[in-house]
């Protein structure tokens, strides 16, 4: 006669069994999706490396002078874009001006615009701040943290321009710690419903603040907002506009498609930690994407509301300065979320 006991033990032993492969199954399946999701990063750091060398190319002396003769194609779109923009100025010249409150509630959130700033040269520094100053709504405020500049002029024409004007907010930083934890000076800063980010040497297109306010008013539950953007060089030339697609996580997994102007509520931001240390020069990505894994309240302004400054130090003309290495940890940043 056989004993119960002995099959009661020989089925908990073929469940141990089945349970075992299942859990090697799975463990397979999480290291295989691991290997394909850094696969696809380092395949799309090569295409940036790419993107950056022909921004290298097309930013080199050579390139610039076939632009002012009307050769290349990059020279066609360019001036398209130009056209574009000149027309729209026109047209905006030729209506009557509007206030800007006009067609906003008296109640409107705040948006406390996020500039953390580092040795910036006088002359970008103050083209970032007169365009916020030129916004035509006013509930704004500019949150600026100095991250120890060794530069003279940048305490000196800050300060000129907290006097000026009430909402420019300063906070001096002793020590550099990097853009992660300035701009965490910066959001300690503010007071605002929302924040808005603005490197300091870029420049906001002067109904920006307008713009995303309209879409708080319409959408009062977002949580995040992102425009389209352009770049400007040094002489004020306008070129490579960047029409970004409507929300989607999936594409932030392997391009960063919102960057700026982007807009988010304060205290979601507060609640993730602000921006994470370790990941300076890919923190707004970073942000991004751990805010685009809270909420799905995530709306696309189609305008190009924020000018991106093409500085031979800067991300957005590639190769040559720190836009390579910078760009490059979007593959470390990609494996933390």
């Amino acid at each position: 006669m056989n004993d119960p006991a002995d099959g009661s033990s020989e089925r908990s032993l073929e469940l141990a069994r089945r349970i075992d492969a299942l859990e090697r199954e799975l463990s397979e399946e999480r290291d295989a999706r691991r290997a394909m999701e850094t696969a696809i990063a380092r395949q799309n750091a090569q295409i940036l490396d790419l993107s950056c060398a022909v921004r290298s190319i097309l930013s080199s002396r050579i390139w610039r002078t076939l632009q002012y003769t009307g050769g290349g194609l990059l020279s066609a779109q360019a001036r398209i874009w130009q056209a574009v923009r000149s027309c729209g100025s026109i047209l905006r010249k030729s209506q009557p001006r509007v206030a800007a409150s006009q067609d906003l509630p008296s109640a409107t959130p705040r948006i406390s615009v996020l500039m953390p700033v580092f040795d910036t040269p006088e002359k970008w520094l103050r083209a970032s701040i007169e365009s916020v100053l030129a916004q035509t709504h006013s509930n704004w405020e500019l949150c600026v943290a100095d991250d120890g500049s060794t530069a003279p002029h940048v305490r000196s024409v800050l300060s000129e321009y907290a006097a000026r004007d009430r909402r420019v907010r300063l906070v001096f930083r002793a020590v550099n710690g990097g853009i992660a934890a300035a701009s965490n000076s910066c959001l300690d800063l503010a007071a605002g419903e929302f924040i808005a980010l603005l490197d300091h040497d870029d420049e906001l297109h002067h109904d920006a603040i307008r713009e995303a306010t309209a879409v708080l008013n319409r959408c009062p539950d977002a949580d995040m907002l992102y425009s389209d953007e352009d770049k400007i060089d040094e002489r004020g030339f306008h070129l490579d506009p960047f029409f970004r697609p409507d929300w989607s996580p999936d594409y932030l997994l392997g391009c960063m498609h919102t960057g700026h102007l982007s807009v988010y509520r304060t205290q979601l931001v507060r609640e993730i930690g602000g921006f994470r240390p370790g990941v300076d020069g890919a923190q707004d990505y970073d942000l991004a994407l751990r805010v685009g894994s809270r909420t799905d309240r995530i709306h696309h302004i189609a305008a190009v509301l924020c000018h991106w400054r093409t500085l031979a130090v800067s991300i957005a003309c590639g190769v040559g300065g720190q836009g390579l290495r910078l760009w490059r940890r979007r593959i470390r940043v990609a494996e933390l979320s």
